[in-house]
């Protein structure tokens, strides 16, 4: 005689599919399969969109990753202005940009020119046929006096963007001889002034160095001499035809 006591207990089954095979017996069926309902990680992955730079953020980071070549502690001003530079064109071109757009649509009116008057007229008195010919020739002076100020408005638009050229060109002039500061320690040259050093290149390469300016040399020298605070601008070692050129914005001396 076996010395185990039989429990009573029913058995507990340890899942549905317990259940569904014992039910499936039952009734002579096969048991059937419950479809995997788990989510697929690999298919709820959310794929992220390519994030998009805008313009200056790739010029920027170009210009970043020229400027890191360069010696370290030359970096962080060069960096400061190549941030400038670009940053004053961007704004110039989209105030650009702008002024363009405004300029190719006749209706335009900015939103500082647009103005009204209010008619407070009695409920019967605005249903009149005099005071609806009243309004609506209210609206016409409006419409006229509202595009006659849209031309001083877009006159000092126009203004602006032809300042913030100056600014990125002053940023730009501003910028050359400190790259050639730079360039002057990185490979240990001396007696060598980055002013002369910028009118030797444009002597050289004056279609490149003038090609982001817009402008002919002539005011391409008025603005670097300006930008930098010289009494006069060097004339270049290098042999060309641009002397002339350089004594008329240094003009006549003492």
């Amino acid at each position: 005689m076996s010395s185990e006591t039989p429990s009573n207990a029913p058995a507990v089954p340890t899942s549905g599919s317990s259940k569904r095979t014992r039910r499936a017996e039952r009734s002579g069926r096969a048991p059937s399969a419950r479809p995997d309902t788990r989510p697929d990680s690999s298919s709820t992955a959310l794929s992220k969109p390519p994030v998009l730079q805008t313009p200056l953020a790739v010029a920027l980071a170009m210009g970043t990753s020229h400027v890191e070549t360069l010696h370290r502690e030359a970096q962080p001003f060069l960096q400061e202005l190549l941030g400038s530079v670009l940053g004053q064109f961007a704004t110039y071109y989209w105030k650009q940009k702008k002024h363009q757009e405004m300029e190719s649509d006749a209706d335009y009116v900015p939103s500082s020119c647009k103005h009204g008057l209010t008619l407070n007229a009695l409920q019967e008195v605005r249903e009149s046929e005099d005071f609806i010919t009243l309004s609506i020739q209210l609206e016409v002076k409006i419409a006229q006096s509202q595009r006659n100020l849209a031309t001083y408005a877009l006159r000092v638009y126009s203004m602006n963007c032809i300042a913030h050229q100056v600014r990125y060109k002053k940023a730009l002039c501003k910028l050359l001889p400190a790259a050639a500061r730079i360039f002057l320690a990185q490979f240990g040259i001396e007696n060598y002034g980055v002013h002369q050093v910028v009118m030797d290149l444009l002597a050289m390469h004056s279609d490149e160095i003038l090609s982001p300016f817009s402008n002919t040399l002539h005011n391409f020298l008025i603005i670097y001499r300006e930008s930098n605070e010289l009494a006069i601008l060097p004339l270049p070692i290098v042999m060309n035809d641009i002397y002339h050129v350089i004594d008329a914005v240094n003009g006549p001396r003492p």
